[in-house]
């Protein structure tokens, strides 16, 4: 029995040693969806650090900036084929966005545990209360749900005795739609963000502004400029 564990522990400690991302170089299909996640990510960051100079909200920086973390370790971990804590973390920047976005109108909200309560306060709050921020919101709940599918889901059965088995590898169906999850609440962030927040985002510097602006989708800019505007 003892020999049966060593023996495992050597080859944890092999794999460990030998441990590389650098063949994720070699997949040129997932480099491009790296890029995509990236794009998105860059621009919430660029929003928080404007957010930042600007004297914005303290609370709403602190949500923001806890968001931007949650994505970003989410997209390290997608990267590595770690699917689970990829969404996981997706699912934790959901309570931090919400927080972020409600906070200012209701200061309660930082108290709240329970996201079904908090998707509650976003439901009748102002800054939800347009059909595009509408859609955006409910587009946030629908993926919400999906990563909870997830993240509470338990392996039933494990064959492996091995360590080595059981740790993360690519697998292109789940990393496509890890992926399509990531796009999906990222672009319903910028989008909310965009609507609310007109005033920031003119504000910014000239080169940020051009790069923020880069990272919304073209329909979403459409849409808001149709109903804020025209």
């Amino acid at each position: 029995m003892r020999d049966d564990i060593a023996k495992d522990k050597e080859a944890l400690l092999s794999y460990l040693r030998n441990y590389s991302l650098t063949q994720i170089l070699e997949n040129e299909e997932k480099i491009q969806t790296l890029g995509s996640m990236h794009k998105k990510l860059f621009g919430l960051m660029t929003y928080t650090a404007e957010l930042k100079k600007q004297k914005g909200n303290s609370l709403t920086l602190f949500y923001l900036s806890d968001m931007n973390s949650d994505l970003l370790l989410g997209l390290f971990n997608w990267i590595q084929g770690m699917d689970k804590p990829a969404r996981l973390e997706m699912r934790c920047s959901i309570e931090n966005f919400l927080k972020a976005i409600l906070c200012c109108n209701k200061p309660e909200i930082i108290k709240e545990k329970a996201v079904h309560e908090i998707f509650n306060f976003a439901k009748a709050d102002a800054s939800f209360s347009s059909k595009f921020t509408k859609s955006k919101l409910e587009q946030i709940r629908n993926v919400y749900v999906e990563l909870c599918k997830t993240v509470h889901n338990s392996i039933s059965e494990i064959d492996s005795t091995s360590a080595i088995d059981l740790l993360p590898a690519y697998n292109k169906e789940q990393a496509c739609r890890s992926k399509e999850f990531y796009i999906k609440i990222t672009e319903a962030y910028l989008g909310v963000l965009y609507y609310n927040n007109v005033d920031v985002i003119a504000s910014m510097h000239p080169k940020n502004y051009k790069l923020f602006m880069s990272t919304i989708a073209r329909n979403a800019k459409k849409n808001v400029y149709s109903e804020r505007f025209s």
